[in-house]
């Protein structure tokens, strides 16, 4: 979905832009390249991503500063600069999930760890130390799979004889309670859950997103893709506390908020068919933005 994003962005030359989720440096690269005169700060709290950003930096000298950081930090690179847009790509990358060393792959056998960066917690000492109780509310909450209990259960119920190392081995537990899900493998959900509470990836995005929302320059936009429904839900009602309107009528004013931003997406934005085909790990991605007017 770049060329819907770079439609959306619209970047100009001179103009200061920040990808929030570098990865790859996919979007940084077209951003780059439609612009000959922007200037691009790009973050990622994986440290593995550097040598994408030394590429860049070598193709388009002075135009890339590549910081090493979450994206909830991302207020404190800014300094004085006008920022004329902001892209979030939320969630994992394919640089991440195709590497087993990893551990967010259910499909590669690696280690049990899903870190994105620097992390206080890896998913071992989830699955491997935290109650049953607790383990089964991460998996509601954070991936609404239905059945969580019994997925604790037998995680805690496996632990007592050995530690669950691995994640193949994580993910036939859940297989063995689990019923297949048409094409949807049986441990998506949970290794989606345990990957977004190890990560802190909801409140990491609340906390990004409010703080792109306060600096943003004027006729700035802000797009953002998320590819599960929680992400799209905080999007969701953040864009509508910013862009939500006051109306009169003869009988009261009604409260607003007052926020000075629009919408450039009426509706979300999905992936046509044959991006999904091209793709298809896109067969999910929202796509939001809004736009600062004033």
């Amino acid at each position: 979905m770049v060329q819907k994003v770079l439609e959306l962005l619209a970047p100009q030359d001179n103009s200061n832009y920040i990808d929030a989720t570098f990865g790859a440096g996919g979007h940084t690269r077209e951003l780059l390249n439609v612009s000959s005169k922007c200037r691009v700060i790009g973050i990622d709290r994986d440290p593995n991503v550097k040598v994408f950003a030394d590429h860049l930096q070598e193709k388009f000298p002075n135009r890339l500063q590549f910081i090493n950081a979450k994206f909830s930090e991302i207020k404190n690179f800014v300094e004085n600069q006008i920022i004329s847009g902001v892209l979030f790509d939320i969630g994992v990358s394919s640089m991440q999930i195709n590497n087993p060393e990893r551990g967010f792959s259910f499909m590669k056998d690696g280690p049990l760890t899903m870190t994105m960066g620097h992390n206080k917690i890896s998913a071992y000492e989830v699955v491997n130390k935290y109650s049953e109780a607790k383990i089964a509310s991460i998996l509601l909450k954070y991936g609404e799979e239905r059945q969580a209990d019994k997925i604790a259960q037998v995680i805690c119920k496996h632990r007592k004889n050995s530690p669950i190392t691995t994640t193949l081995e994580l993910a036939e537990l859940v297989k063995s309670v689990v019923p297949k899900r048409g094409k949807i493998h049986p441990a998506t959900l949970t290794f989606q859950a345990i990957r977004v509470f190890v990560n802190d990836e909801l409140k990491e995005l609340e906390i990004g997103l409010k703080d792109a929302i306060e600096f943003i320059g004027v006729g700035g936009k802000i797009v953002i893709i998320t590819f599960q429904g929680l992400e799209d839900k905080i999007v969701k009602d953040i864009f509508k506390e910013y862009t939500y309107k006051s109306h009169v009528n003869k009988f009261k004013v009604q409260e607003t908020n007052d926020k000075s931003f629009e919408n450039l997406t009426k509706n979300v934005l999905k992936p046509s068919k044959s991006e999904i085909k091209r793709n298809p790990r896109a067969r999910s991605a929202k796509i939001r933005a809004i736009t600062r007017t004033k």
